[in-house]
């Protein structure tokens, strides 16, 4: 009688068991989030850590501060899984096709709210000034020498418009310096840098808004210069500049003003 009991027992549970195997199997999942590295004690999804990896790595992105959280995008009112780092906010957006599933936050564009900028002086494009009509600024070498920097860097891609003309503003470490906003970022040109490819620095706004919409301190640094290029295990990066950006690919669609992330 025994063994008639243990019989079905054994093949409930045998079938059980096949049951969750393949609903596991069948259970939807991101595969490009499956593995990836560790970072400044945060872990980076292997889609994350490619686009960083493919787009500037240190030098444009900077460190990451948090690790994955779904975050609401505040472009869209959406909610996305969102990595911040010191110079972006990766967002994954699955609803799109493979190349431009990873955008970028347009972080300059929250960060300069309430600003505001004179237009750009000249409506022409010539061999040393760019001039955008999408957002009725230029781009130029003279002064300081974005016009190179952003395309070595990355161009529209990364960088967005620009947002602003060159001007002089005063950065989180008390001296003045040249900047010019676009929709993603802002650079800074630093003349006393002995070396010329860090000359021009990127501002950590992922730090700063990141802070601002958190009330609290985060790893990474707070002033205008790059952290060291060495993994930090200390909260705090050094104000060592970091490597100048080579040139990534460009695999997403090209941003237009207000659009994008």
């Amino acid at each position: 009688m025994s063994k008639t009991i243990r019989f079905p027992v054994r093949v409930g549970l045998a079938a059980l068991l096949l049951l969750l195997a393949l609903g596991a199997m069948l259970l939807p999942r991101d595969s490009a989030a499956q593995s990836g590295a560790t970072m400044n004690s945060h872990a980076v999804a292997a889609d994350f850590l490619a686009y960083w990896q493919a787009h500037g790595g240190l030098a444009i992105n900077g460190y990451p501060i948090t690790d994955e959280a779904i975050e609401v995008s505040q472009t869209d009112g959406k909610s996305y899984a969102t990595q911040w780092f010191e110079r972006a906010r990766y967002e994954r957006h699955p609803e799109n096709p493979t190349a431009s599933r990873v955008l970028l936050g347009l972080l300059g564009v929250e960060y300069s709210k309430g600003k505001s900028f004179a237009p750009a002086t000249s409506q022409v494009s010539n061999a040393t000034t760019t001039y955008f009509a999408a957002t009725n600024h230029s781009l130029s070498d003279s002064g300081a020498p974005f016009l190179s920097y952003w395309k070595v860097g990355g161009g529209l891609a990364q960088f967005g418009y620009p947002l602003s003309e060159q001007l002089p503003e005063v950065s989180t470490d008390g001296k003045t310096y040249m900047v010019q906003y676009f929709e993603r970022q802002r650079f800074e040109y630093h003349p006393e840098q002995s070396n010329p490819q860090y000359r021009v620095l990127l501002g950590l706004l992922g730090v700063q808004l990141y802070q601002q919409g958190n009330a609290t301190s985060t790893p990474g640094q707070t002033s205008g210069l790059p952290p060291t290029d060495t993994p930090a295990s200390a909260p705090a990066p050094t104000n060592t500049p970091a490597p100048a950006p080579t040139a990534p690919r460009s695999n997403g669609p090209t941003p237009t003003y207000g659009g994008g992330l």
